[in-house]
């Protein structure tokens, strides 16, 4: 069984290429994301939601329950600023 990664700003740049990555490799997802709506927009129910914010610790126990590994993109950018 492949181990749970959650990733926190998977609707960013970086984290929709982290998530596609780990979903090549099989691996469970589980976003943390403050819109569901967006996120599954996105990734058309191919990972698990967890309605949260990194800023927010009350919202943090439930999205990590069960997971393994944790990747964190928020404050990233997969292209170049202007």
């Amino acid at each position: 069984m492949t181990q749970r990664v959650l990733v926190a700003g998977a609707t960013g740049g970086v984290g929709q290429l982290a998530v596609a990555r780990l979903l090549a490799q099989d691996y469970p997802v589980r976003v943390l994301t403050r819109s569901a709506q967006k996120a599954e927009q996105m990734f058309a129910g191919r990972v698990e939601l967890a309605v949260g914010d990194t800023r927010d610790s009350s919202t943090l126990s439930t999205a990590l329950q069960e997971v393994a590994f944790v990747i964190c993109c928020t404050g990233t950018t997969a292209f170049p600023s202007n």
